[in-house]
């Protein structure tokens, strides 16, 4: 089986990359490579791929995220996702750290998606964005802004969903979903043109909350790598894209209310400080791989990642390429011992 690790060692270079060759590691996925980190992957037949942030912002950043009152909220470190400068700006640095590395096969972007329940700043975030950019957006097409707006000033004011806002919600998500698409379909293009051969990815959600974030298989039809990030059962406080603290973020803040609008035949009943505890089995990992792997493309490669700090981390992988998947990574170096 193909497996790839993201993270690497780059004060030690040629001993990490022997010890990942000894655990039959096949890729590495890093954000900043050294020269030095490269000659070693590639003395060792270990592919290496660059990954990078979609909406990262810093201080001076000029469109961050905003929520149904006006309020900015700031998200991953993220901004408006049509924030189209920020985006430009950070595509173009790792565009460039490719082209410095011959031996990069491929790009991941990470964070490339709106804001979910389990953000480290709390639920508030996921009631975003309804900037100048997203309304103008929405207003292109033949969405009514104002009036999804107040859907989700009223979603956030009583944690229900009134037959009224069905429609208006549908038509939040199927925006942030048309936007990720945009994004997407334009990442891939420029890291297509940039070598022939080299594969454009990205780190998404599970399909079963997928459609919250706008990460969906439509929105990720360009892609030649797909990478979901089943993290089952994570170990710590924060979580995000992790299914245990997402799903209980959405529990806890919704109960069922928003669990028709997934689009997936997932579903869980537990309450949330259940889901935070226990995780999610094996199986559903497997169950989550088997329904990208049915909506996906067939040129398509299905990378699913899961926590390397993992109890059941052999029986997880099992289910993993058991359901389709065509490679299985681990989150992530020097969190726990190579598997």
């Amino acid at each position: 089986m193909k497996t790839f690790i993201f993270g690497f060692d780059n004060e030690h270079p040629a001993e990490c990359a022997q010890e990942l060759r000894r655990h039959q590691i096949d890729a590495v996925v890093m954000g900043a490579p050294t020269p030095e980190t490269a000659d070693a992957l590639s003395s060792e037949g270990i592919e290496l791929y660059l990954s990078c942030g979609a909406y990262r912002v810093n201080e001076n950043s000029s469109l961050p995220a905003i929520d149904h009152t006006g309020k900015p909220q700031p998200w991953f470190r993220s901004g408006c996702p049509n924030d189209h400068a920020n985006a430009q700006r950070l595509l173009d640095e790792v565009l460039m750290r490719a082209e410095t590395f011959p031996y990069v096969r491929g790009i991941l972007v990470d964070g490339a998606r709106f804001a979910s329940f389990a953000s480290i700043e709390g639920i508030e975030p996921f009631f975003t964005c309804f900037c100048p950019a997203c309304m103008k957006a929405m207003q292109a097409q033949g969405i009514d802004g104002e009036a999804v707006r107040a859907s989700v000033e009223r979603l956030a004011a009583t944690r229900l969903v009134s037959e009224k806002d069905k429609a208006l919600l549908q038509q939040w998500f199927a925006f942030r979903e048309s936007c990720i698409q945009q994004y997407m379909d334009h990442f891939a293009d420029r890291v297509h043109q940039l070598r022939d051969g080299l594969m454009a990815g990205a780190f998404i959600f599970p399909p079963s909350l997928g459609r919250f974030v706008g990460q969906t298989a439509a929105a990720c039809r360009s892609l030649d790598i797909v990478s979901h990030m089943l993290y089952r059962c994570y170990p710590h406080e924060f979580g995000v894209a992790c299914l245990g603290h997402e799903w209980a973020a959405m529990e806890e803040a919704f109960g069922a209310q928003l669990q028709s609008f997934s689009g997936s035949s997932l579903t869980d009943s537990r309450c949330a400080r259940q889901l935070l505890h226990d995780g999610f089995t094996p199986a559903w990992v497997g169950r989550e791989v088997a329904e990208a792997r049915a909506s996906f493309l067939p040129h398509q490669k299905l990378w699913p990642i899961i926590q390397i700090e993992d109890d059941f981390i052999t029986e997880t992988a099992r289910c993993v390429l058991s359901a389709g998947a065509d490679c299985v990574g681990y989150f992530s170096y020097g969190d726990a011992p190579l598997p």
